[in-house]
């Protein structure tokens, strides 16, 4: 009991009760006290008054009815004071109009919120685990990769590897501009082939916030860490650090003559959305919302068949300039002059072409940083030193070496990964093939092939 509780001790329950109903019906707080005789101020009744009992709430831990302070008349409908327990620490507090009810602080039932949080993780990491465990998932070999995959998993290398966990890391945890691929649809696109092919695989050790908490716990794609899901040949799946050596020894080598249309479609691929991540970049820098995202690939694409990447941007460039002229001009809406950009592009591009312009635009921008996926092509593979973009797209596939077999070809390698590090043994009829690399063994008719000394 209070010290102003005890100057209430003179009156009865009864009493007290119609004492706190006088009060509520507006009878002056000083004639309240004269009357009962009361030795406090007016301002420090209502906190002598003795709490009421709530026999309704039981404290959960003492097993004992709450109490609540009794409410100020001056004080809200809705804000009630919380019921507590005169044992413990323990508070029950009621909804205030739409707002949901606070939590109680006290130790014990911070202990059990904590408790049932770490029963919740539990449980949805056991999800997690029988949904998303690499145990039951058979490793790719590595001689089954193809030559996109591989460029692929050399880009994720570069922009989203962290050595020390052997894990590829999420979007929203990569720092600076280390990127996958030159636009969002491309490192979409990327993830899903890897995917799709059982080569990445989710990480069921990501953080919990990467999954949803339902029954079937699906990941969220910008959160959730990646494992890679291929064996060396020993069957076992292998670790990041030992797939970069050897995908990276591959490349280096140079392109084989098996992978000239893989080369082809990705230099393409490459280009196009190189000028188009561009194009979206330089129109967001102008609060231009790009919608017209069909034409503008397909005028891209029929540009980059004459003129080279680094000059295609300067067009790119040209007609976001020319669109925010046109917005300025009051007459149409920042969506209907971006509209008009594809069109403003292969306008430009025939003046282009036809006028021979000797412009060039420099290599590198801003707004396009070296994507993981063109260091793979680009310098790795073909190991050109203008990263792709100051040359026409068929310069570059023409001068990709020609198809592995046929008439006059002056080397022989291997027909499923294009590798050079083969053995040849030449019999009457036929040429067979071991390759070294990926084991694969072809036979080849003698008479088609030159016969190796």
């Amino acid at each position: 009991m209070s010290e102003l509780e005890k100057k209430l001790q003179h009156l009865t329950a009864e009493q007290i009760e119609v004492l706190y109903a006088q009060y509520l019906a507006g009878e002056k707080v000083s004639v309240l006290l004269d009357r009962y005789a009361i030795d406090l101020k007016p301002t420090q009744l209502i906190k002598a008054l003795p709490p009421r009992l709530i026999e309704d709430l039981i404290c959960p831990y003492c097993n004992t009815p709450l109490f609540q302070r009794r409410p100020a008349k001056s004080a809200l409908d809705g804000a009630k004071q919380p019921a507590f327990c005169s044992r413990c620490e323990h508070q029950h507090h009621f909804p205030y109009y739409h707002r949901p009810p606070q939590a109680c602080q006290c130790s014990p039932c911070q202990l059990a919120r904590e408790q049932a949080r770490l029963q919740r993780e539990a449980e949805l990491r056991q999800r997690v685990q029988a949904f998303h465990g690499l145990e039951a998932v058979t490793p790719v070999p590595f001689s089954s990769l193809s030559l996109t995959h591989k460029l692929q998993l050399m880009a994720l290398f570069e922009a989203r590897s962290d050595w020390r966990l052997d894990c590829l890391l999420p979007a929203r945890a990569v720092k600076g501009d280390a990127c996958i691929a030159p636009s969002e649809a491309m490192e979409q696109a990327v993830l899903q082939s890897l995917r799709e092919a059982k080569v990445l695989m989710v990480d069921p050790t990501s953080p919990l916030d990467a999954f949803d908490s339902g029954p079937t716990p699906t990941p969220r794609f910008d959160r959730v860490y990646w494992r890679v899901n291929v064996s060396l040949g020993d069957g076992q799946r292998t670790n990041l650090a030992d797939l970069y050596r050897a995908i990276h020894r591959e490349l280096s080598r140079g392109p084989m003559p098996a992978w000239r249309e893989e080369i082809a479609e990705a230099i393409h691929t490459l280009a196009l959305e190189e000028v188009y991540g561009y194009l979206e970049s330089y129109c967001a820098e102008h609060s231009l919302p790009f919608q017209a995202w069909k034409k503008g690939r397909e005028v891209i694409a029929q540009l980059l068949e004459e003129l080279p990447v680094c000059q295609v941007w300067y067009l790119a460039k040209l007609a976001v300039n020319n669109a925010v002229v046109y917005f300025n001009k009051g007459s149409v809406s920042k969506t209907q002059a971006s509209n008009g950009i594809p069109n403003s592009m292969l306008a430009l591009g025939q003046k282009a072409v036809e006028g021979a312009w000797t412009t060039k635009w420099h290599k590198h921008s801003v707004r396009s940083p070296r994507s993981g996926f063109s260091k793979a092509l680009h310098d790795l593979l073909l190991k050109h030193d203008d990263y792709g973009r100051e040359r026409r797209i068929g310069n570059y596939i023409t001068a990709l070496p020609s198809a592995a077999y046929g008439p006059g070809t002056a080397e022989i390698c291997c027909s499923a990964c294009g590798s050079l590090a083969i053995h040849v043994q030449t019999k009457v009829n036929e040429t067979i093939v071991n390759c070294k690399d990926c084991m694969a063994r072809s036979l080849l008719p003698t008479d088609g092939h030159r016969h190796l000394q």
